[in-house]
């Protein structure tokens, strides 16, 4: 029998889907952990550790974790590897980010007539959300709200558009963490009206107003945040 000359090819490309695999579980554990707190800023991690936590090797953890400093969560410092903090300045730089780019979704979104196809998908976040907050979980009703976010960076269907929120997502979701049980139920029910009409506007058409209504919607956020920080509303520059 001639053997196969695709065995050694084969069998590394297999090797190589698992060595990815564990990479991807790795760093979504690792990003998980950091946006939930169970990390926190400043905190120090090691391979090690993270190998024996998660029952695998160190070299899919290395290479999470050099992913994970790629997108802001983890820093070096002296050779360690510590949870990244957010400054406030650095809150602001990442909201005027944020900002210009779900402007720009939902500019898209529009321009590409996926409005009505997505119309009713936020409406259901926006149910989700009221029963959330009648709940009293605002964590989930957090979670509402984002949901409602990638809806519709989604549907703009720009893969690297989607892919750069993805990542200011990372650092916003890290920065809330902590202000989260400060969020009120008034400033909730507050979103949930502004997210009525950034739909109204997204069914209607009509992408001034989705625009506008989206940037008043995320800079009241972001200055709510800013408050419960017992700083001042930052400036738009």
């Amino acid at each position: 029998m001639q053997p196969n000359p695709f065995a050694t090819t084969a069998n590394a490309s297999a090797a190589q889907q698992r060595s990815s695999s564990a990479v991807g579980d790795v760093f979504v554990a690792v990003r998980d952990g950091i946006l939930s707190g169970a990390f926190a800023p400043g905190q120090a991690i090691t391979e090690s550790e993270i190998a024996s936590q998660l029952g695998v090797s160190r070299t899919p953890v290395r290479e999470a974790l050099r992913e994970l400093e790629v997108q802001g969560l983890l820093t070096r410092h002296h050779r360690r590897i510590l949870v990244a903090s957010l400054s406030q300045a650095e809150a602001d730089d990442v909201h005027e980010i944020r900002v210009a780019l779900e402007t720009l979704a939902v500019r898209q979104v529009i321009a590409r007539k996926a409005g009505e196809s997505i119309v009713s998908q936020l409406e259901r976040t926006i149910s989700e959300m009221r029963y959330e907050i009648k709940s009293g979980n605002t964590t989930m009703a957090l979670a509402s709200a984002r949901a409602f976010h990638q809806a519709i960076f989604q549907a703009s269907d720009n893969k690297m558009l989607t892919r750069f929120l993805s990542q200011v997502y990372n650092r916003v979701d890290q920065y809330r963490f902590y202000n989260s049980s400060q969020r009120s139920s008034a400033r909730l029910r507050r979103t949930i009206e502004e997210h009525v009409a950034i739909a109204n506007a997204i069914r209607d058409g009509d992408a001034e107003r989705a625009q506008a209504q989206m940037q008043l919607h995320l800079c009241a956020s972001h200055d709510f945040d800013v408050s419960v920080e017992g700083s001042t509303p930052a400036k738009r520059r």
